[in-house]
């Protein structure tokens, strides 16, 4: 069954207003009397206090609790005996940190004051959660429970099928998996050792000739016991090796080690392994007052999608709906940035299970079965396939389908429509399948709309009910990730084609604001301007989400979406950390900041200014070419006071870039210089910077210029507010700003994504799509297929190729300098003002659980994740 109209299922209604909502009541006359007349009481009795000595003294400031963070400062997936650093990012906004303890999860905790930064070396094979928590001078505390860290330690792997030479102390292959690792207490958790192998022994089996192999002896039959510890104090049991399994419940909060040791006996020689997984149960929460709406997930932010199809949106915003709505084949294990999980696919292609092949060509998704769309049909193999390929086929430049064509098509449709076959196969890879399918067109053939669908069928194929394979152009180690992003999302082939289908370079106004996907929540409503209402779908394959309904209302309003939270009326705000004093040392919240993030927020230049619009509605006097002059560019980088923006605004909860690359990924250098606040130089710039018009200099006739943002930002406002100061304090009256405000919609559709905007600067941010420097770079600084440059018409041709360069460089090393290269070039170029590399901030009532930061999501919320108790 189809949504209808509305966005409903057939047997839903959504509702009128939300549970509990805000009631506004306006103020009598009468009431306001009452409450000046009380005001003057109390105000006089104070007085009379103070005047009888019945109160004085100063009243000690209320300690305000740390915030803690920790990040990992080495890889987190390691074998076994290698060491992973730790950092802490906690801060006292009104002390000191006195103490800082690591909860390692294999029952090691060390604690000190000195310990910002540890270090831990594993033992044994496992998966760990790693706890941290932290003590002020005056004794609050503070921990990032709801941001712990993950460290998988591989295990050993005896190879019982490949080539490893064994030998009689061959150890046995342990493995210990739990249906969950984060519980309250009194939760019972289901242990599974399927897998393990017991190590019987071996022989050669020609003694003379050790090439022609050995006899091999393992299995679980060679199992000699299994002992299992639960970690909390319990008595240990043994497993039975017939069924595998076992069962514990933990009864008291606490970060527990659960401990398997497998022996086996390899020809007369004991042998053992032990693995270890943490199972974390969560401390209860200090709640005031009782719980608003126990079985929904109430969130106020600001601005909303301007779309929700998989193949169009490219913003937080809608992407935060379609995360719940919809899924991909692989998403993202937990917290962690770099490694991947099955989801819609029964596994991870890789080299060693032969789902990559052809020179890591092909990859091959076998799909999981089961899985079902909301309207309760199957999903298919040519669900899949057309999903991806309308990605492809939709010639949308402000669509992230860039992130496939640039893999599987090399930019068919967002460089070549429209072109000859000969021009594109000379700029292309030309590739066997994609020569089969443009060359018999003949070389002067010009590409079309079928000539895409064609290019994309054999991009995406359909191997069989069960399997697709994506066939790639180039070598690009990338692509998983690419796949776990939003163009990865898959939707029903039959709705979309009822309902408008497909038309490429056209918008799909019922899939733009409708879904069908096959995710834990479903879209019952969006009310646009006010709220989108989602519920748990209850045919969904996964662990059903706890909290049946899912709100995010939208109030582009700070205050009132504080006052939301206060209320218990919002149970998670999108807040600045600015306003963290409000809530920091108060029971009835959780926050969490100091998380590092990819994201960025830069300051653009637009290099086709539609100056007829600017000046005729803003009263500005700008040049179309305003800001294609160098000197122009590079004198507004040194206006922006970075250190003030980054500790006033965000509250020291970030950094300044250097660049397109953000630290913490690969290809980031810190040998490049950052962008100078320096007036002295800006003015200097000025100088150089030549009005076309008169032939002197900006410095001498002065300018009005238009800055933009979109409204309720905070952010993205005082970076045009402290722009404007500084200019205008550095030349009074010759060179001024008027400060544009948009919603969001408009601001996407009228600056964002508008070749020829009125807008000469205006302040936008980047988060990651997948995590790659590319990711960054070629959407950021490519003239031909970026994102941006596209519609601000930035164009270097020699930073081009560099980056074309960069993108499938194999050689880590090489690459790392490419990218550095690169980022000089920006330096000396400007096409960007770099403003910030914001941490997370995370404001929750604390009543809330479930919540969980991965720096590679776009959005605060996974809502399947959360609960309350």
């Amino acid at each position: 069954m189809e949504a209808s109209k509305e966005g409903e299922m057939p047997s839903e209604q959504a509702p009128e207003v939300l549970p509990e909502e805000i009631k506004e009541e306006k103020p009598k006359s009468m009431k306001l009397l009452a409450v000046v007349i009380a005001v003057i009481i109390i105000v006089a009795a104070i007085a009379a206090a103070f005047g009888l000595g019945l109160i004085g003294g100063k009243k000690e400031k209320a300690n305000i609790a740390p915030s803690c963070g920790a990040r990992a400062t080495s890889d987190t997936t390691v074998g076994i005996g290698v060491a992973v650093n730790f950092t802490s990012t906690a801060t006292d906004s009104d002390g000191t940190v006195a103490n800082y303890t690591w909860y390692f999860g294999d029952g090691t905790v060390v604690s000190g004051p000195t310990m910002s930064s540890v270090s831990h070396t594993y033992v044994n094979g496992g998966n760990y959660w790693i706890l941290h928590s932290v003590v002020d001078d005056k004794g609050a505390t503070a921990d990032t429970e709801a941001a712990m860290i993950k460290v998988i330690v591989v295990y050993y792997d005896p190879d019982p099928e490949g080539s490893t030479d064994w030998t009689n102390a061959t150890a046995p292959y342990a493995v210990l998996s739990s249906d969950k690792d984060i519980i309250a207490n009194n939760t019972l958790v289901t242990f599974n050792m399927t897998g393990c192998i017991g190590i019987g022994g071996w022989t050669w089996v020609n003694a003379s000739n050790h090439s022609k192999g050995q006899n091999r002896f393992y299995g679980i039959a060679n199992v000699t016991a299994m002992v299992l510890d639960f970690g909390d104090g319990s008595a240990t049991v043994n497993v039975n090796t017939t069924t595998l399994v076992a069962t514990h419940t933990y009864t008291a909060s606490g970060h527990y080690a659960a401990k398997l040791t497998v022996n086996s006996s390899n020809n007369g020689n004991a042998v053992s392994t032990t693995v270890m997984r943490t199972i974390h149960v969560l401390n209860p929460q200090v709640t005031v007052g009782n719980i608003k709406n126990p079985d929904a997930l109430i969130e106020a932010t600001f601005g909303e999608p301007t779309s929700v199809d998989p193949a169009i949106c490219y913003e937080s915003a809608g992407y935060e709906v379609m995360l719940n709505v919809y899924e991909t084949l692989v998403w993202y294990d937990g917290g962690a940035a770099a490694r991947l999980v099955p989801y819609l696919a029964t596994a991870v292609p890789s080299l060693a299970n032969g789902l990559i092949t052809n020179n890591g060509l092909n990859y091959t998704f076998n799909l999981r079965q089961g899985v079902k769309f909301h309207d309760g049909t199957n999903m298919t193999a040519d669900d899949v396939a057309y999903s991806l390929q309308r990605v492809l086929r939709v010639r949308d430049s402000s669509s992230p389908s860039w992130m496939l064509e640039q893999l599987l098509t090399d930019y068919a449709g967002l460089s070549y429509y429209g072109k000859t076959v000969s021009k594109y196969l000379d700029g292309s890879y030309n590739v066997s399948w994609l020569r089969a399918v443009l060359e018999p067109l003949g070389y002067s053939h010009v590409i079309n709309d079928t000539d895409l669908k064609n290019i994309a069928e054999a991009a995406v194929v359909k191997v069989n009910a069960t399997a697709v394979t994506f066939r790639l152009t180039h070598e690009y180690p990338g692509f998983l990730f690419v796949m776990a992003y939003t163009p990865g999302y898959i939707t029903k082939k039959s709705w979309v084609e009822a309902n408008g289908g497909l038309h490429p370079g056209v918008i799909n106004e019922y899939v733009r604001t409708h879904a069908m996907g096959t995710g834990p929540y479903k879209l019952v409503n969006w009310e646009q301007g006010s709220k989108i209402y989602m519920t748990r779908y209850d045919g969904y394959w996964g662990p059903a989400p706890k909290l049946k309904d899912f709100y995010i209302i939208k109030s582009n309003d700070v205050n009132t979406r504080i006052l939301m939270l206060q209320a218990g009326d919002a149970d998670v705000i999108q807040l600045a950390v600015t306003y963290e004093s409000t809530f920091a040392g108060k029971p009835e919240y959780r926050i969490t900041k100091g998380l590092s993030t990819f994201d960025q927020v830069m300051a653009t230049f637009n290099f086709n200014i539609n100056s007829t619009k600017a000046n005729s509605q803003y009263g500005t006097n700008v040049t179309d070419d305003f800001f294609q002059d160098v000197h122009m560019r590079r004198a507004f980088s040194h206006l922006f006071n970075f250190t003030q923006f980054i500790n006033n605004v965000y509250m020291s909860n970030g950094q300044q870039p250097n660049g397109p690359i953000p630290q913490g990924l690969f290809g980031y250098s810190d040998a490049i210089p950052k962008q100078e606040y320096n007036l002295t130089m800006a003015e200097a710039e000025f100088k150089l910077a030549i009005n076309p018009a008169t032939g002197r200099s900006w410095w001498v006739d002065g300018f009005n210029i238009p800055l933009s943002y979109n409204a309720g930002n905070t952010y993205r406002k005082t970076a045009c507010e402290m722009i404007k100061a500084t200019l205008e304090g550095l030349a009074p009256g010759r060179m001024t700003a008027e400060i544009v405000a948009l919603d969001w919609p408009i601001y996407k559709s009228e600056v964002f994504f508008n070749s020829n905007s009125f807008a000469a600067l205006y302040v936008i941010g980047w988060g990651p799509d997948y995590a790659d420097p590319d990711d960054f770079i070629t959407p950021e600084l490519h003239s031909v297929v970026g994102s941006y440059p596209v519609y601000t018409g930035y164009a270097n041709t020699s930073l081009d190729t560099l980056i074309e360069a960069a993108a499938v460089e194999l050689n880590l090393t090489v690459r790392a300098q490419m990218y550095a290269n690169i980022t000089w070039a920006c330096y000396n170029d400007t096409p960007y003002i770099w403003l910030a590399q914001p941490n997370n901030f995370h404001v929750e009532r604390s009543w809330m659980r479930g919540w969980q930061y991965n720096p590679m999501y776009s959005t605060e919320i996974y809502a399947a994740t959360c609960y309350k108790a």
